[in-house]
């Protein structure tokens, strides 16, 4: 006779949302309902404004993948002169975000321009650090919207 057991709990997907350092660090007292996920709009746990915040770290983070492709282009024009230093520059620009925005985010906690200006990734179903995979698959939306935004 086979055992029949029930199914195991389908888990949920979570994803990543931005939050001040130090709403982290110096978590609100919270008395009532809190919303399903942390980090949402109108969650009182995290009640620091974040927008403007978010978006310089982006162009800093943005700035510092594009002098690593500038700096790699350079080079490949100069000691190879007739390479394709363009696809160099490109290929250096990706493995510099790939590397910064995820291996570097995963060890540090944050990319360089998030820890400036002092915002932080977190899960929104436990508030924690993002994994690996998350940030990978973070990457891989953040690459998708910028192709489809410019049409490239």
């Amino acid at each position: 006779m086979i055992a029949m057991t029930a199914p195991a709990p389908a888990r949920r997907k979570y994803e990543l949302t931005t939050v001040r350092r130090s709403d982290l660090r110096n978590p609100a007292v919270v008395t009532g309902p809190l919303p399903a996920t942390h980090g949402a709009d109108n969650d009182p746990r995290y009640p620091s404004p974040k927008t403007l915040r978010n978006v310089v770290a982006i162009i800093i983070d943005l700035v510092v993948h594009l002098g690593v492709g500038v700096a790699v282009g350079l080079v490949a024009k100069q000691r190879l002169p007739g390479s394709p230093w363009v696809l160099y520059a490109l290929l250096a620009f990706i493995a510099a975000s790939i590397v910064h925005r995820i291996f570097l985010h995963r060890v540090f906690g944050a990319t360089l321009g998030k820890a400036l200006t002092g915002v932080r990734l977190i899960r929104d179903d436990n508030g924690g650090r993002p994994g690996l995979w998350a940030l990978t698959r973070f990457w891989l939306v953040s690459l998708l919207t910028c192709i489809s935004a410019f049409n490239i």
